[in-house]
């Protein structure tokens, strides 16, 4: 692995393996944090090595595409082990983290104290997360590697190898890649009961693995040119002439040699704030000033259209109608690289559409809210109430800060307004992609495509250019399930998307598997231009079912809603899956209605009054309140509770296991516990 990193010019920790441990200092650290080292980690540092220390980084410019998410860093510190490490960080950083979290009310510590006992800390990730060594079983090759987070989310709780010898093996054939769980999701079979098991061999492990053996000195036809950071005098001279707009600067740093596509070194970038200007050329900043003319001679100089980041991802954001053609037909390339994470067709219809869809004066207003500097009123107030010509001073020194800030924010946003552009001209960029042969199904997070993103106008001219009305998301969704008006719905099933289309999730668990109408219901209200409204009147089926088995009536959390889905002919009192009644859905998919919220306690009682018993059992022996007390996270909900015993809820019912609800709280919310005892 570390010829590889060397081979690709990343950062690099040298391989060094430090002696063994001496027994003293094996011993030292078990008396002084009260814990016996767990058996296959004492025989490596006493065998083999106290410390291993290896690692690498990747430079930002020579990082994989955004969509393949690939890791950037080696594990841990650069270190494969290390007792030292074990000592002064991953141990007691942990043992303090969970005396902390004993005192929290929903804490896992005194919740689940099997979870936490036996967990010999090994690791302390940079995000704050631990490895450690369980060793709750005395065979040590049972002794799985599990994983912290200081979360509690993710991989929280979750073997990572059934024991540290084979957690070694699978990140050493890894190359010790990723940081935390973030990186290490890609390289496991899915999660078995608690165990989510790092394995070489799974195919996002192939895909990293094959990544690695990419010469990337060898770009294929849908992937960028590596980008050149800014090396000499000329470069940064050629890069400072192009922000300034400076067609002369241009030539003199080309005639100083600089290179047409460099781009800033990471120093710059932090210095000045400017991430979004990574990968930026001279070409880019020539775009913001829509100065074709330093685009063509930069062109001639050697430049390319067609860098990391495309000029066309800059022109559409920032740039007018003009010079969006003008890169077109200079050959500017209209679809993104694979794995590229905004296509230009992305960053239009998400950065831009919005903009066009207001006034210059209200997109200016639009800016002045959006900005957070302070009250000049409330400083004013304590300038008039201080108590001494000290304390005045020091206000009026702060309300003249603020009255600089508040000026410097205004020029900023005068300075932002030049991105504005008329509906018309966004329509019209819109259709030059399009028309140059931008994909109009080009897919963003989540498989997300912009018919399903923007706009009914959006949508028009996407529908007219052969976007697909039924694509799907990785969720299975269709635009027709995430329209959130009238209009884009009517536009849609124009233009052929099936208005009873149920989402057919990649992943067995996504529990997105409804109608359109079904969403509606869920995501929406009847006021206005309603996309409820639109479905029922072209027909959509409300006695469709999802694909789980609920009725239209369970995405119905308003009187209003449910009295419309009944007059379609479905019956409140059927039973929805697991015998469950709309009280049961209600609570174990939304929550135990809140007594502070007046529209939550009508709607209960609103079910109530359809004749739903308040504690009718499940195909579990459950009601209500087990589902409640079971999702509880908060000890300062007793009020909620008596909401529903005030209105007959039995506590005392037992489950087919023969629990009361009182028995599924966490054990540290007391408070609540005590409504139920």
């Amino acid at each position: 692995m570390e010829a590889i990193a060397r081979k690709r010019h990343w950062q690099v920790t040298p391989l060094r393996i430090a002696p063994p441990a001496t027994e003293r200092q094996l011993l030292s650290l078990e008396r002084r944090h009260r814990l016996p080292i767990p058996t296959q980690l004492r025989r490596v540092l006493r065998e083999l090595s106290a410390e291993v220390s290896f690692g690498w980084s990747v430079p930002s410019h020579l990082r994989a595409m955004e969509q393949q998410d690939l890791p950037s860093m080696s594990c841990n510190r650069d270190a494969v082990w290390s007792v030292t490490h074990i000592d002064t960080m991953a141990l007691p950083v942990f043992l303090d983290w969970k005396q902390d979290l004993a005192t929290r009310d929903l804490s896992e510590a005194p919740n689940n104290p099997a979870l936490w006992e036996h967990q010999f800390a090994f690791y302390t990730l940079i995000n704050g997360d631990w490895l450690t060594i369980d060793t709750t079983h005395a065979d040590p090759a049972r002794q799985p590697v599990r994983y912290f987070s200081h979360e509690l989310e993710m991989l929280h709780g979750l073997a990572l190898a059934p024991n540290f010898f084979s957690f070694i093996t699978q990140m050493s054939a890894l190359g010790m890649a990723g940081t935390e769980w973030a990186s290490w999701m890609r390289f496991g079979n899915g999660q078995k009961n608690d165990t989510f098991y790092l394995d070489a061999g799974s195919e996002g492990a192939k895909a990293w693995l094959a990544w690695l053996q990419r010469d990337p000195a060898q770009p294929g036809n849908d992937t960028p040119p590596v980008p050149v950071v800014e090396r000499s005098a000329a470069d940064r001279a050629l890069l400072e002439a192009a922000r300034a707009n400076s067609l002369v600067g241009i030539e003199a740093a080309l005639l100083a040699g600089a290179v047409p596509d460099c781009t800033p070194d990471s120093d710059w970038l932090m210095e000045h704030t400017a991430s979004d200007q990574e990968f930026s050329t001279a070409i880019h900043y020539a775009t913001r000033h829509d100065n074709t003319a330093m685009i063509a001679r930069l062109l001639k100089a050697g430049a390319t259209l067609n860098t990391r980041l495309l000029p066309l991802n800059t022109a559409v954001k920032h740039s007018t109608l003009a010079t969006v053609r003008w890169l077109i037909a200079n050959g500017a390339r209209v679809d993104g690289w694979a794995n590229q994470r905004y296509w230009p067709l992305h960053d239009l219809v998400v950065t831009r559409g919005p903009i066009a869809a207001m006034t210059r004066a209200q997109y200016r207003q639009h800016l002045i809210d959006s900005l957070s500097i302070g009250n000049l009123d409330s400083l004013d107030a304590m300038i008039a109430q201080a108590k001494d010509a000290q304390t005045r001073a020091r206000y009026r020194a702060a309300k003249r800060a603020l009255q600089q800030a508040s000026q410097e924010a205004v020029r900023d946003v005068d300075s932002k307004l030049r991105n504005h552009l008329s509906l018309q001209d966004y329509l019209d960029m819109l259709e030059a992609l399009l028309d140059a042969g931008a994909d109009p199904d080009a897919r963003w997070d989540n498989g997300t495509t912009m018919l399903s993103w923007g706009g009914v106008t959006t949508a028009r001219v996407l529908l007219a250019h052969g976007a697909d009305p039924n694509v799907r998301d990785i969720h299975g969704t269709t635009p027709l399930h995430t329209a959130s008006t009238g209009e884009k719905v009517r536009v849609l099933v124009a233009g052929g998307a099936d208005i009873n289309a149920q989402a057919i999730a990649q992943h067995p668990d996504d529990s997105l598997h409804y109608t359109p109408l079904q969403s509606a219901l869920l995501s929406h209200t009847l006021d206005g231009d309603s996309p409820i409204t639109a479905l029922l009147e072209l027909d959509a089926d409300a006695t469709r079912t999802a694909a789980d088995g609920r009725s239209s009536l369970a995405y119905c959390f308003q009187p209003d809603l449910v009295r419309l889905i009944m007059a379609t002919g479905l019956d409140p009192l059927a039973l929805q899956p697991g015998q469950q009644t709309l009280l049961h859905n209600l609570t174990s998919r939304h929550w135990l209605p809140r007594h502070t919220f007046p529209k939550e306690v009508a709607f209960l009682d609103f079910l109530l009054s359809l004749g739903i018993d308040i504690n009718a059992r499940d195909a579990r022996g459950r009601t209500l309140l087990h589902y409640a007390a079971e999702q509880e996270s908060n000890d300062e909900r007793a009020p909620n509770y008596a909401l529903v015993l005030a209105r007959g809820a039995d506590k005392t019912i037992k489950d087919n296991d023969g629990k009361r609800a009182v028995d599924l709280f966490a054990a540290s919310l007391q408070t609540v516990r005590a409504a139920l005892q």
